[in-house]
């Protein structure tokens, strides 16, 4: 995909969070996390920091669980975009013994999507209270 039609999706689903529909609010929901950790997640992390964004929020817990059940569309979706890339892996396990297997998130155009947030005032309101 070529740069205008990365920043063209951006500048999509960022009018769609406005809207307030749940998966758009997902999706960019997900692009923040990854703006937050660099650009990659696994997915066990990429729920966690959602979870934490959104309890931040003041969101109840069944409103989270709601949102959670868009995770899979959302990342599908900004994967047809060419936003996200969604890789199974296998990781080592915090024991230290063995492997499990996970998908792995990243950004691809990192660059081109921090431009795309640049002015996102929830993106910085997530930057500033992780400091």
């Amino acid at each position: 995909m070529g740069e205008e039609a990365i920043q063209s999706a951006i500048r999509e689903i960022r009018a769609r969070d406005v809207d307030g529909e749940p998966l758009w609010r997902v999706c960019c929901d997900i692009v923040r996390v990854l703006l937050l950790l660099r650009g990659a997640a696994w997915d066990t992390d990429l729920v966690n920091e959602l979870r934490n964004i959104w309890a931040r929020r003041g969101w109840r817990e069944e409103k989270v669980g709601k949102l959670l059940g868009y995770l899979d569309g959302a990342a599908k979706t900004l994967q047809s975009k060419g936003i996200l890339s969604a890789q199974r892996r296998k990781r080592s396990r915090l024991t230290g013994v063995g492997t499990v297997e996970g998908v792995l998130y990243s950004l691809k155009h990192q660059r081109l999507v921090m431009r795309g947030f640049a002015d996102d005032r929830e993106l910085l309101r997530l930057e500033l209270s992780r400091m």
